[in-house]
């Protein structure tokens, strides 16, 4: 796998900040999020897709998972959208083109990128095109790469020096498709035509069109040739029908598919086997054809929920193809004469049919029972709550697209015209008497189809088209106003219940909120260009993002790992995607969404915005801190060798201004060397080679270097699939103090707490093997907890380090948490007192990467302490039983107003980074709540919830059979809470979303 690298932590955005249009805020939903276009097979077999969301990715067939992405410059709307891509035969090269220009088509479209396949950068960019590259393929032999355009222009370039060498006169426009075998190349086009081409001769040897007496019309083709070159077949657009012709381009079979299109081809390496992608009025199939030395039969066929345009033969039996809506890769085996999906490979995003506005409530489907954005809206987010609704949602709620107005109607008119060579959509512009005023076209290269348009606030004309163009006309059909960002098919248009608002939908799994305060007014001649005010993206579990034109989001929890920004380095260079953990501190901003959208009042925004602030004073900045240009290292070069459960590591960093002074290492974002990381020599430039362990699963490594004044370089970031390790070990450590020195503070149950913990793990058959250690009582001294580490010292990186504590949890007069010992002075907690601090230091530096926390006493959460003030404690109503986890009868603290929301907000809305340790802490209360006990329970409440929970099987969420991280978490939550009535709420002080295993 190629390195992908990553940003680091808040110091980098501000270089992303000195140019504005060089970053862009884009989702990955670890797949394609859009009309996959092309594809191609590598000489090892994996896959290669090219993609309108702009994304060149290669999957590895065998695993089903992204092996490399490659990125290049990319703009708003259009710009970096991928037509074509093909790899060389000995694998060194990697070919994408499509629309490479601005999206205003202000400059030449058809730039083709030249990457080394290897190392993912990008060799040499071609120029020679003005208009989008339709496709493109190198010769069998690879010295010869052929590329044509939407206008006909056709190149052979040569791979030796990637200059071009002849410019082929293409005799029409509507180039289409090119397929090359060793003696020469064939070209199909939009009217029909095929050409075969010699490699030195810039006008075409033969040509074909059998298909242009059919019913009178033009027909557009594709042309596919066998891997020997021997077999030439051609299909036909419109029409159903299937030339098969030598290498001549003379005919030696053809036959009929039905009433339907053919919309690519593919052949099989034996050329007696076609696969056929078919479009039969809506109803889409791949269908196999073989050869039985007389005829072609179809043997079987495959029924697709999608219209498939990527079509390859991996062998004779095996056939991949890509979709239009579904954004996945099937991969279909032929077995018994019958069609059987082995794999499909996708993301975790859905396409949009259908999307409308009213208030808060953002109505949608993804579902297509309706065409034309006519889709029944069948779920609800809540905008301001951030929460999906299942409730029955009224048809009177939410707009649909408006087809007329005042005696004016818009009608869809899809046809073909003798003196066109492509069926480019037409809307028709009907006036109050029912005659045609005038229509609006849209041209192959900006989509085939309208999927959805109507009329807003009666005076402008919106229409949606199939490659993403969103456009707003007159109604005598002038181009007035353009909105650029989707990056495929546009499925809805509505209009906001008030108005403000124009909300579009589509298959790059996308809803965008566009401003209509400027529809209509054009700049000069031109017309005038909308960027959408917002867009949102839900994944298939409803994880969500929320973002602007800035690059400002809001997300849920787990919906922020589908966020990243893609930088461009210029045209000439490769880009970058940075996953959003280094730019969460200054992005991650829900009071500016809110305020983009009007779904919260100033109230309202304001007091997200002072959660905002507060999670920066919590770490230690100020808004200021988060802008001006801050010098950054450099990584120049990292390079990975994996063998067996290791991975060889050699880095090389450099600074033009100052010295370095620590190199980070973190594997799934725990740092291996600690927090302060490894101390290397003062030098501005450094080279490291080393060797680390992986565990288990999924291993995202990241190497950083920090300077001598504290910034840190840009991460370089590499995934790797260790899926096949062996189990490793579980440590489990429980603390637990019943019985004080001062025995006016003894509690019943806190000792029982961690003895049962211990015996519950120690049975644990999740790990190979359980090491506990248990301290009670009169063991549980300071000197003690310290030299837990020793113990936990032993674990190796795949091992799995559990601590448990319970007992009193006091804070100082300084607000500060401290875990109470059997010796506990609880008039000075510093002196006998263990500090949440010196307990995470037990997990700093120590080799496991999955560390577990977990605290069971009062006023373990997390605290703001300007905002709370000292009180006389007061009796708690409830059961008489009740023992509360804390230095009962001295002080207690409260919440000021607006406290408690503020908390919340923060952690609802942010992720930690504050990575320190790596260690997930889970508290048993918030900072400023008491942890109970009762002899109902037999246990501290939270750890009855945490054994029951395990013991039921109960916290299984999914019923699976394994009990994960993230399931225990939630499930305590809830039980915990609900036991409580609400009086203790389990939290998490740090977790780590990067990270969730199995804990039984």
């Amino acid at each position: 796998m190629r390195t992908i690298s990553i940003l680091s932590l808040f110091f980098t955005f501000s270089l992303l900040a000195q140019k504005q249009t060089d970053y862009y805020l884009v989702i990955n939903p670890n797949g394609h999020k859009s009309l996959i276009y092309d594809m191609a097979i590598d000489a090892k077999g994996k896959i290669i897709t090219g993609s309108f969301d702009k994304n060149t990715i290669v999957w590895n067939p065998e695993t089903g998972q992204i092996d490399d992405i490659y990125y290049g410059n990319i703009g708003p709307g259009s710009e970096g959208m991928v037509y074509t891509v093909d790899v060389s035969p000995d694998n060194h090269y990697l070919a994408v083109a499509g629309w490479m220009g601005k999206e205003d088509e202000s400059e030449d479209l058809g730039d083709i990128r030249i990457y080394n396949y290897q190392t993912g950068k990008l060799r040499k960019r071609l120029k020679y095109h003005d208009n989008v590259v339709m496709d493109l393929e190198f010769s069998p032999d690879g010295r010869w790469l052929i590329s044509g355009d939407a206008n006909g222009s056709i190149c052979k370039w040569d791979m030796f020096n990637m200059n071009p060498v002849i410019y082929f006169l293409s005799p029409n426009e509507g180039f289409k498709n090119v397929s090359a075998t060793q003696d020469g190349f064939y070209t199909s086009h939009d009217d029909g035509m095929v050409y075969k081409w010699d490699y030195d001769n810039a006008k075409p040897v033969k040509k074909i069109n059998m298909f242009e007496k059919i019913d009178d019309l033009n027909v557009s083709s594709v042309v596919r040739t066998s891997p020997d070159g021997e077999t030439v077949v051609v299909g036909g657009k419109e029409i159903g029908m299937i030339l098969v012709l030598n290498n001549k381009l003379a005919l030696k079979q053809y036959f009929f598919t039905g009433d339907n299109s053919i919309v690519n081809l593919a052949v099989a390496p034996s050329g007696n086997r076609l696969a056929a992608s078919i479009d039969q009025k809506g109803n889409n199939s791949i269908r196999i054809y073989d050869f039985n030395g007389k005829k072609w039969d179809e043997v079987c066929s495959y029924k697709g929920d999608d219209l498939m345009i990527g079509l390859e033969f991996t062998d004779e039996n095996n056939v991949i193809c890509a979709g239009e809506k579904g954004n996945y890769i099937n991969l279909l085996k032929i077995k018994n004469g019958e069609f059987v999906v082995e794999k499909r490979m996708g993301g975790v995003g859905t396409n949009y049919y259908s999307a409308a506005m009213n208030g808060n409530e953002l109505a949608f489907s993804n579902l297509p029972t309706k065409a034309y954005g006519n889709s029944e809206y069948t779920k609800i987010f809540d905008l301001f709550t951030r929460k999906v609704k299942t409730r029955d949602i009224n048809f009177h709620d939410f707009n649909y697209p408006e087809r007329s107005h005042e005696g004016w109607s818009l009608r869809d008119y899809d046809y073909l015209r003798k003196d066109q060579y492509d069926p480019s959509a037409i809307l028709l512009i009907e006036n109050d008497k029912g005659n045609i005023n005038d229509s609006i076209q849209v041209y192959p290269w900006s989509g085939n189809a309208f999927f959805s348009y109507s009329f807003v606030h009666g005076e402008y004309i919106v229409a949606a088209c199939s490659y993403g163009v969103l456009q707003a006309y007159d109604k005598k059909g002038k181009l007035l106003t353009r909105f650029v960002g989707h990056e495929g098919g546009i499925r809805s248009v509505t209009v906001s219940s008030n108005g403000k608002f124009l909300v579009s939908s589509g298959i790059d799994m996308t809803v965008r909120f566009w401003p209509l305060e400027n529809i209509g007014k054009m700049n000069g001649e031109e017309p005038n260009v909308i960027h959408p005010k917002a867009s949102m993206f839900i994944s298939q579990d409803n994880e969500w993002v929320l973002w602007n034109q800035e690059g400002y989001f809001t997300s849920s929890k787990k919906g922020a790992r589908y966020v990243g920004y893609h930088v461009n380095y210029g045209k000439d260079s490769e880009a970058k995607f940075y996953p959003f953990d280094q730019f969460d501190l200054k992005y991650n901003r829900p009071d500016i969404l809110m305020k983009d959208l009007e779904v919260a009042d100033a109230g309202i925004i304001e007091l997200y915005r002072m959660a905002y602030l507060k999670r920066l004073e919590r770490m230690g900045l100020k808004e200021e801190d988060l802008a001006g240009d801050i010098h950054t290292p450099e990584i120049k070069s990292m390079y990975t060798r994996r063998k067996d459960d290791q991975l060889t590591v050699k880095v090389e960093a450099v600074d033009s201004k100052y010295p370095l002074t620590h190199m980070n290492v973190y594997v799934n974002d725990v740092p291996i060397h600690g927090r302060t990381g490894l101390p290397i020599e003062a030098t501005q430039e450094h080279k490291s080679e080393f060797v680390l362990d992986l565990i288990d699963g999924i291993n995202k490594i990241e190497i950083s270097f920090r300077n001598e004044v504290g910034v840190e370089s840009l991460r370089e970031t590499q995934f790797i699939d260790n899926s096949a390790m062996e189990k490793g070990e579980l440590y489990v450590v429980a603390v637990g103090v019943s019985n004080y020195k001062d025995d006016k503070y003894n509690l019943n149950y806190a000792a029982k707490d961690a003895k049962d913990v211990v015996e519950l793990f120690a049975e644990q058959q999740a790990y190979s093997k359980v090491h506990t250690k248990l301290l009670t009582d009169m063991d549980v001294t300071k000197e003690n907890i310290f030299a837990i580490k020793d113990f936990l010292k032993s674990a190796r990186t795949k091992d799995v380090v559990m601590m448990f504590i319970a007992g009193h949890g006091v804070l100082d007069d300084k607000l500060d948490y401290y875990y109470c010992t059997h010796d506990m002075d609880f008039n000075n907690p510093a002196k006998k007192g263990v500090s949440y601090n010196e307990l995470e230091v037990l997990f700093d530096g120590i080799r496991a990467i999955r560390k577990l926390l977990i605290m069971d006493t009062c006023h373990s959460g997390e605290l703001f302490k300007d905002e709370v003030e000292e009180v006389a404690i007061t009796e708690e109503e409830g059961t008489d039983d009740i023992v509360f986890r804390s230095n009962q009868g001295t002080t207690t603290v409260r919440e000021r107003q607006g406290l408690q929301k503020t908390n919340e907000a923060v952690k609802e809305m942010f992720n930690d980074l504050n990575r320190g340790t790596g260690t997930t802490v889970i508290s048993s209360a918030g900072g400023v709540e008491y942890a109970m006990e009762s002899d109902e329970w037999k246990n501290g409440l939270f750890t009855f919830c945490l054994l029951e929970g395990i013991e039921s099987n109960n916290a299984d969420l999914n019923k699976d059979g394994k009990i994960f991280l993230a399931e225990l978490q939630q499930y305590i939550q809830s039980k915990v809470y609900d036991l409580s009535r609400g009086k203790q709420q389990p939290t998490s002080r740090f977790e780590n979303i990067s990270l969730d295993y199995q804990i039984w």
